[in-house]
């Protein structure tokens, strides 16, 4: 899964040159852009603005379409293939170099990967106007042409979170609503993420991007608003209002509740005034 922040934060701190420009229009067929004898030098953004076509770096495709934005590394192979009708792009090829990466961090410049921005007719025009500048040439129009470029990333990258931030909410949203209805079971972050189909670590990522917090904070949060709730309003026994709330060990479910709440249940429940018999 592609950071967009990481991703974001790379294009500003790094040190950029442009080293071409170029709106093409490829008519159906297959093309093997840059093979082991010609591999290309350098990294390259492809920005679809008409037709289809299947880009393919180092074995792996991406489908594009308008609005479709892929990215490939130096020295990829690249094999093109354009189907049913012309494909034109805007292909922008750049050097960056990175100050020392951060532990875990991937240099996005030599990968591939694909973000949708989806439809969006600013990015088009900025895009027109790029090429414009860049064929006019001229020292200040070099200029033109690097502010043009980081309007452009910016432009994408804003619209691929908000695309990013509408679809995951939706997921996020549903892991909720799943939540609430079955706090009382042995749920898992693991399981929470397979019902949606992704990993463990997207997932999480998502939830938290979207609710503020980590999935399984969430559940325990959860678990203890309706244990406070039980307790203040029933005469279960701790451990009854444990399983209850999805803890089969009342001593474990005692545990986190004073953690949470900087109290025992019993206590809790004696603050509110319920005092039901022990049973």
């Amino acid at each position: 899964m592609i950071d967009y922040n990481m991703l974001a934060g790379q294009l500003a701190r790094g040190m950029l040159s442009i080293e071409g420009v170029y709106i093409s229009t490829v008519a159906p067929g297959i093309y093997y852009s840059h093979t082991k004898a010609y591999p290309t030098r350098f990294s390259g953004f492809v920005f679809a603005l008409r037709g289809h076509a299947v880009f393919e770096f180092n074995g792996t495709s991406y489908e594009l379409a308008p609005g479709s934005v892929v990215h490939g590394g130096a020295g990829m192979l690249l094999k093109l293939e354009v189907v049913p009708e012309d494909f034109q792009f805007v292909l922008i090829h750049y050097r960056i170099t990175l100050p020392e990466l951060m532990p875990g961090e991937i240099n996005y410049a030599e990968t591939h990967y694909q973000l949708e921005p989806g439809s969006n007719t600013r990015m088009v025009e900025l895009l027109q106007r790029l090429c414009d500048v860049t064929a006019l040439g001229g020292p200040m129009n070099l200029l033109r042409e690097k502010e043009l470029f980081y309007s452009i990333m910016n432009e994408w990258l804003v619209s691929v979170r908000s695309q990013y931030i509408s679809e995951s909410g939706k997921m996020v949203e549903q892991a909720l609503d799943y939540i609430h209805h079955h706090y009382m079971e042995p749920l898992t972050a693991a399981g929470l993420a397979e019902l949606h189909s992704l990993g463990k670590k997207q997932f999480a990522y998502a939830f938290h991007k979207y609710s503020g917090c980590f999935p399984i904070d969430y559940l325990i949060r959860h678990r203890m608003r309706r244990a406070k709730y039980l307790l203040a309003t029933s005469n279960c026994s701790i451990s009854s209002v444990a399983r209850n709330v999805g803890y089969e060990d009342a001593h474990y479910f005692s545990r986190l509740f004073r953690k949470h709440n900087g109290c025992s249940p019993s206590m809790y429940r004696q603050s509110l005034g319920n005092n039901p018999p022990d049973f």
